[in-house]
């Protein structure tokens, strides 16, 4: 029925759910997920991989700023580029080496974290950043020198970064307060973002 990106992306989307309810993020896997990380980032195959999901991710107006973990596994999952395949088998090695049971587990588990961290970093923002997003539509709605496709990319991307914004805001304080202390380290460990 659906295959692809659009698979991925349906089932993380239904997991989310499922994801904040999973396992408490205890020190030591925070620990291993940020170790993991930085093993990957020094893996080149894993940076080509990461260097063309963003750019895809920039072309197709996606949320402009942060990338979920999950969406790196999609990018992971591309089987029609050869170095998608080799990013991916060195990918789940580093990641069963630091304790996840496979590429799922790591995503779930740094998606949590990267929107724990969001949440810290928003602080108490967020109620006044939906009606900064609110008046930005509109304004594009108004705007006559878009063109429809402009405005239809541009009102995508807000769409999206509403939604992100939503899953930030939504975040079980366990996972806020077991991150907070990781907030530099996190910040440098995903200084690619």
């Amino acid at each position: 029925m659906f295959s692809g990106k659009t698979g991925c992306l349906l089932m993380l989307f239904l997991m989310f759910p499922l994801l904040v309810r999973g396992e408490a993020l205890s020190d030591s896997r925070i620990n291993d997920f940020m170790a993991s990380m930085t093993v990957l980032q020094a893996d080149p195959t894993f940076q080509q991989v990461l260097a063309e999901a963003r750019q895809t991710r920039d072309l197709t107006g996606s949320v402009p700023g942060t990338m979920m973990i999950s969406e790196i596994l999609v990018a992971l999952g591309n089987e029609e580029v050869a170095e998608s395949n080799r990013a991916q088998a060195r990918s789940r090695e580093v990641v069963h080496d630091h304790g996840f049971s496979d590429l799922n587990h790591w995503a779930q588990t740094g998606d949590r974290i990267l929107l724990a961290l969001m949440n810290l970093q928003l602080g108490g923002t967020t109620e006044q950043l939906l009606p900064e997003l609110d008046r930005i539509e509109e304004s594009i709605h108004d705007n006559t020198y878009f063109s429809t496709e402009q405005k239809t990319r541009v009102l995508a991307m807000l769409a999206a970064s509403r939604e992100r914004l939503m899953a930030a805001t939504a975040v079980p304080e366990r996972d806020r307060e077991a991150v907070r202390p990781f907030l530099a380290e996190l910040q440098q460990v995903l200084d690619w973002q």
